[in-house]
């Protein structure tokens, strides 16, 4: 007891006693925490709600941004909004439709009130979001360069179609719209153009016959000049003699005397020919533009599904034969992806052979909503190329052809019986025709036995489909003794090497990647030269394949996914 104390005795132990000052301290700990927590669960509570609101936004404008639903996207986007709950909160909805694109953007905002921050002077906070979505189908022009040279006969070109078939179907099965070109390059030797687009071409030299057997004219390969191997197009003015329809490639035995009907040593082996003939301008080894057909056919390929079938069958009539340039079948698939393109698409398009939906395609090389794509194959390497010698080529002896159709005549002469005879000068006396059936010399053309009728001159070209070279090199050049087998084969044909072949392919190569070309390269069981060229042709080593008789079709499979994915960017 305290009673009775001094007021100033009390004062002093009141001052000094320190009972109950942690029930202070405690009171005032808690008041911060319950205050802390508060500001938690209202902080919760805000991004929970901003996690949902942008979930939402993303979610939507994902929806209203596809190219593939029909719906009015404001009303799809406000559905798919009112479905997550944000019915209210959005503030601003943009729709901007391109040629090939569709975007998308929204924005909300949306006020809570507070539960703790109050005591702070914070009744409410504001929760924002914005999302922004775009779909782009890139229009895609594809090249399919195909090696079809006589190496790749029987299980190589069985398994090479099924794989090209698959290809398209997967690029060409939901395209609509026509975005998806595939123009089809089969190469051997040569790039047979086609009846088509050969004539949209400066072609001079072409083959004539007036019998039609063989009909020489189907014929449509041009021989490229050295220059032809630098930037992207083909110019249409450009001078283009085209391949004489010759077989340069066979041998004939040096050994006296063999009849031009001589299957083995004198007349033509037709898989030897550097163009083999097609009588059809969309079937066959020709270059097969985008849904290119007949005059007035387009009923033919104006779906998907036509268009596949259209392509498959024209695959199909793919056929193994010849030797192999690579580099004139990359430098032709990098041509029809040049712009300059379109004025002969345009053209076909006119002439009711191409759809509308190619117009003024190709689309320049810089064009942002373009991939242009080359997918090269080949199972071998280049084989060194075999071109006639200007003034030896084909050519028609009507006197009223077009001069680019004409020629110089042979000295070749042919009798009724179907044996030869050539005019030679320099000789001493008037016996400058030589027989090599007879092994003589005469001062007329030979006829026949009876030398009865006319014998006719015949034209170079006329003179290549009825003979092999080596046969007219040896028999009426050789035997006479006018001059060596080797010249006469030399004055008659000039040989590209296989190393100028590989510059020239490296050449394009390198152009097509600076030009934004996606280059994919596949070495279908190829040589190891071919597979150096072609590692090398690729735009990257991940693009470059080796593929088998197995494994072919998995390659253009996984090219096909690759070009699929690129061509949609969200």
């Amino acid at each position: 007891m305290m009673r009775g104390l001094p007021f100033s005795r009390l004062f002093r132990i009141f001052k000094s006693d320190q009972r109950g000052s942690m029930t202070i301290l405690s009171l005032t700990l808690l008041s911060a925490a319950a205050l802390l927590g508060g500001l938690a669960v209202d902080v919760m509570r805000f991004e929970n709600r901003r996690t949902q609101m942008q979930t939402a936004l993303d979610l939507c404008v994902l929806n209203a941004a596809s190219l593939r639903q029909t719906l009015n996207e404001t009303t799809l986007f406000n559905d798919c909004v009112r479905k997550a709950g944000m019915t209210g909160t959005v503030t601003k909805l943009t729709v901007t439709e391109g040629y090939s694109s569709k975007s998308v953007t929204a924005s909300a905002s949306e006020t809570i009130n507070t539960m703790f921050l109050g005591s702070l002077g914070i009744s409410s906070l504001t929760v924002t979001g914005v999302a922004s979505a775009m779909e782009r189908v890139g229009n895609v022009e594809v090249s399919l360069v195909l090696d079809v040279s006589g190496s790749m006969a029987g299980t190589r070109m069985t398994n090479l179609k099924t794989a090209a078939k698959d290809f398209v179907k997967t690029l060409l099965t939901d395209d609509e719209d026509g975005r998806v070109l595939i123009t089809v390059v089969p190469y051997n030797g040569q790039v047979n153009l086609g009846s088509y687009l050969a004539a949209k071409y400066t072609v001079t030299n072409t083959p004539f016959n007036s019998n039609n057997a063989p009909d020489v004219r189907n014929t449509f390969c041009v021989d490229l000049p050295a220059s032809a191997y630098s930037g992207t197009s083909i110019s249409r003015t450009l001078s283009l003699p085209a391949t004489t329809y010759v077989d340069s490639f066979s041998t004939t035995a040096q050994t006296g005397y063999f009849a031009p009907n001589n299957t083995t040593n004198a007349t033509l082996n037709s898989a030897n020919l550097w163009c083999p003939p097609t009588a059809s301008p969309l079937l066959g080894n020709v270059v097969r533009l985008p849904s290119l057909t007949d005059p007035n056919q387009q009923s033919t390929v104006n779906t998907p599904a036509k268009r596949v079938a259209a392509l498959n069958t024209y695959i199909d009539s793919l056929t193994a034969i010849g030797a192999t340039s690579i580099n004139a079948g990359m430098r032709w698939g990098l041509a029809f992806l040049d712009p300059s393109m379109k004025q002969i698409y345009n053209e076909f398009i006119s002439n009711n052979q191409m759809p509308q939906t190619t117009k003024d395609r190709p689309l320049p090389f810089n064009d942002p909503d373009v991939l242009k794509v080359i997918v090269l194959m080949s199972d071998g390497e280049n084989f060194a190329e075999e071109r006639v010698q200007a003034g030896y080529r084909s050519g028609t002896p009507v006197t009223t052809a077009p001069a680019a159709a004409r020629s110089p005549m042979s000295p070749i002469w042919v009798g009724t019986d179907g044996n030869y005879s050539i005019f030679h000068t320099g000789r001493a006396d008037a016996t400058d025709h030589y027989v090599p059936h007879l092994n003589t010399w005469r001062a007329t053309p030979y006829v026949n036995a009876s030398n009865s009728g006319t014998a006719t001159n015949l034209t170079w070209g006329q003179v290549w489909e009825r003979v092999r070279m080596s046969w007219v090199a040896y028999q009426l050049y050789a035997r006479p003794g006018m001059m060596t087998y080797a010249n006469a084969m030399n004055m008659f044909r000039t040989q590209t090497p296989i190393a100028d072949m590989n510059t020239q392919l490296q050449t394009v190569c390198t152009t097509a990647r600076t030009n934004n070309v996606v280059v994919y390269t596949i070495a279908f069981e190829a040589t190891t030269t071919g597979q150096t060229q072609l590692r090398n042709c690729a735009t990257t080593t991940s693009r470059y394949y080796v593929a088998s008789t197995t494994t072919i079709s998995q390659v253009f499979a996984s090219i096909a996914g690759n070009i699929s994915k690129l061509k949609l960017t969200q």
